[in-house]
Parts: structure tokens; C-alpha cells; sequence
């Protein structure tokens, strides 16, 4: 393709955008819909777009839509790309299937080990299943689920999320015996001096 037809391409592909966007100001959420997903017909490679189709069938409570969608296009590209691929785990992640977004991302990263936004999905699903796993775990028996509240607040911390890392911190806290304790402070005190609390963190 020459530099001429590149440029033309991405003016045109500028343009539609900017059409979509005018459409989604407007709420004419399906007319976008339909705009956005001819787009994606005509380019796999238009992760912009994909993110857009995404937000929008969220935003829209068509994720449904986007399923169906995503899994026809999925089709029709096969294992030739994969973006249709992991936007359609994202979709099945957003409506709460995590059995069906595990299999397709796991799938995805092995046929694409250079893939990176599918690693990072995958770690996003592994995070919110470990989550759920340690939740249940202090649900059931919190005087014997130190770890586990221990592991929820590792998980808050590498999410940034330090007021809750702390919260499971402290209640583990309230449970905990001799030799149980260390781990439980150090990630607390860790907390409190990221957080600026450097009174609380000695």
C-alpha cells in the first residue's frame, strides 16, 4: 500500500470516528453500534474501535449484543488475529462469565505468546477469581483463614487499593495467634508509609 492510500485510510478511519462520536453525544447509541461494529468488519486491527464497541454495549446494557457479535467475528477471522478473541472474553467477563472469559483468554495466550494485552486480562480474571476464592474462605471460617485475609490484602496492594488492603489486615489481625502476626504487620506498615501515615508504619 502506498503512503497515498495509507493516508487516505486513516483520514477515512478518522472520520468515522468522529461520526460515531457525534452519534454517541447524541444517544443514538445503536446507530454508533452498528457504525462501530462496520468498522470492526472492516478492520480486526482497530483495537480503538473494539474498546469503544465494548464501553458502549456496557454503557447501553447490550452486552449481550457484543457476545453475539464478537463471537460471529471470531468466526469469520479464526486464529488469524486476536483481538476479536480477547475482546470477546472481555465481553463475557463484563457480563459475569468468568468460566467462559478464563477459557478464551487462556486459548488466546497460548496461540499468541506475544499477545500482551491478553496476559494482562488473564491476570486481571486470576486476580478477581483468587479474590473470590479468599472471600469465601474467611466467609466460612475467618479464626482460621489468616492467609487468606493476608492474601486479600496483597492483592488490594498491587491494585493499589491500601485503605481496603488495611481493612483485611486489621481484621486478620483480630484473629491471629503468636507467629501468625509478622507477615500481617509488615504489609500493614507497608500500607500506612505508602499512604504517608509514617507514625502508624513504625
Amino acid at each position: 500500500m502506498s503512503r497515498l492510500s495509507e493516508f487516505r485510510e486513516a483520514q477515512h478511519r478518522k472520520n468515522k470516528l468522529k461520526k460515531i462520536q457525534r452519534r454517541l453525544k447524541g444517544g443514538r447509541y445503536q446507530v454508533a453500534l452498528a457504525l462501530l461494529e462496520d468498522c470492526l468488519l472492516s478492520n480486526v486491527d482497530d483495537w480503538e474501535a473494539f474498546q469503544r464497541y465494548l464501553i458502549t454495549c456496557r454503557q447501553t446494557a447490550s452486552l449481550p449484543r457484543a457476545v453475539d457479535f464478537l463471537a460471529n467475528l471470531t468466526g469469520k477471522i479464526g486464529e488469524s488475529n486476536p483481538y476479536p478473541t480477547n475482546y470477546l472474553a472481555a465481553a463475557y467477563y463484563l457480563q459475569g462469565d468468568m468460566d467462559a472469559a478464563r477459557s478464551l483468554w487462556e486459548g488466546l495466550v497460548q496461540r499468541f505468546c506475544h499477545f500482551a494485552p491478553g496476559f494482562a486480562n488473564l491476570g486481571a480474571l486470576y486476580f478477581d477469581l483468587a479474590t473470590l476464592q479468599f472471600q469465601v474462605a474467611v466467609a466460612l471460617d475467618p479464626e482460621n483463614s489468616i492467609s487468606a485475609y493476608n492474601n486479600l490484602a496483597e492483592i488490594k496492594i498491587a491494585q493499589g487499593a491500601y485503605q481496603e488492603a488495611i481493612s483485611y489486615l486489621k481484621q486478620g489481625l483480630t484473629y491471629s495467634c503468636p507467629g501468625q502476626v509478622e507477615t500481617l504487620y509488615a504489609n500493614l506498615g507497608h500500607c500506612y508509609l505508602v499512604l504517608g501515615y509514617k507514625d502508624k508504619a513504625v
